[in-house]
């Protein structure tokens, strides 16, 4: 849902007390008659001290047609309510301006814009990792901002996958936020998260000047974790 003034503009406004702002998701929870998964998951994220997008259970009415039981969420995007991480316009192309901030997501191609890994999961020779650009949206990117950030985190994986990788200096810790990474380990694997990882799995990183490392989450899309799958383990 897009929330807009007579005029066409964005339209930030305060719903059912969660900060104001025009971008919200109406969630069907098809897989996932509870309606529980994704809420229980972002409110233990919370609770961990965490940016989660904040929610409410609600019952849509639409044209005076009853639809049924909904979860009106936060969709995750820059700002000071949601990912507060510094804006980043177009011409900040050099310096300490290029290096936030940017929003990233782990998902399949197709949906936007992006970049692929160049390793490939441990023991899946051939499989390949799709990383979307989330912000700047993919229109708005600039060839240097996009090179920046895929390069980034080419550095980080490389460090990682490295024969220093344990290095404080020379391995992946210098890349990264270590306990936000921790954190969304543990979401994951407690929740039996399928898609962990591999799917709806958002980065984001802010500039040098702000801390500048990456740092793993929000939380997103947790329906068919918490058991409610039958393969990959579920």
């Amino acid at each position: 849902i897009e929330l807009r003034d007579s005029t066409g503009a964005d339209l930030d406004a305060e719903i059912l007390g969660m900060p104001a702002e025009s971008d919200w998701i109406l969630s069907a929870n098809y897989f996932d008659k509870s309606f529980l998964n994704n809420a229980l998951t972002f409110q233990l994220s919370q609770n961990m001290g965490n940016y989660a997008p904040r929610y409410r259970h609600v019952e849509l009415v639409l044209n005076d047609e009853y639809q049924g039981v909904y979860v009106l969420m936060e969709r995750i995007k820059r700002g000071a309510d949601r990912v507060d991480i510094a804006k980043l316009d177009p011409d900040e192309i050099t310096g300490d301006d290029l290096t936030g901030g940017y929003i990233v997501s782990v998902d399949r191609p197709g949906f936007n814009i992006g970049f692929t890994s160049e390793f490939a999961p441990p023991g899946q020779d051939g499989v390949e990792v799709y990383m979307q650009y989330r912000y700047p949206k993919p229109e708005d990117i600039v060839p240097e901002q996009a090179a920046y950030i895929s390069n980034h985190i080419n550095m980080f994986e490389t460090a990682l996958h490295g024969p220093d990788f344990m290095d404080p200096v020379l391995g992946y810790r210098g890349f990264i936020d270590v306990p936000s990474f921790i954190d969304l380990f543990l979401i994951n694997e407690f929740s039996k998260n399928i898609d962990g990882y591999r799917l709806s799995t958002y980065l984001y990183k802010d500039k040098d000047s702000n801390g500048g490392n990456l740092h793993a989450g929000p939380a997103w899309d947790y329906d068919i974790a918490w058991g409610n799958a039958d393969y990959c383990a579920g």
